[in-house]
């Protein structure tokens, strides 16, 4: 089955002052994007998934099934909240896996061998 495609453009965000829609905003990447020229790590991206819902947003990685979860309201995404916050975390890992199982979500089937956290 073809992939479904559930999208909105967000122009008018970006161009207007109108507030996020309340439902959830989803991104899905299931691949690898190579570092560029002078990174130390050989992978600037890797496949993933992630969710944002109010000022939360939640990424899960396919590699090792690890999730991170971030306030939005803060500057920067260094706070994983997972652990203080573990039904936020769940809830959003819930509607993230509803998500792409309705879309029927490409989802890399094996592990990169290459992989070394």
């Amino acid at each position: 089955d073809p992939a479904q495609l559930d999208g909105d453009s967000l122009a008018p965000l970006l161009l207007s002052a109108r507030p996020l829609p309340a439902r959830p905003i989803f991104w899905h990447f299931p691949a690898y994007l190579e570092a560029y020229r002078g990174m130390q790590s050989p992978w600037r991206s890797t496949p993933a998934s992630a969710i944002r819902l109010g000022n939360h947003k939640l990424i899960e990685f396919f590699e090792d099934s690890t999730s991170e979860l971030y306030d939005l309201t803060t500057p920067t995404e260094t706070n994983n909240l997972t652990v203080s916050h573990p039904k936020l975390a769940h809830t959003l890992r819930t509607l993230l896996s509803s998500w792409r199982a309705t879309t029927n979500a490409s989802i890399p089937a094996e592990p990169n061998p290459a992989y070394k956290p």
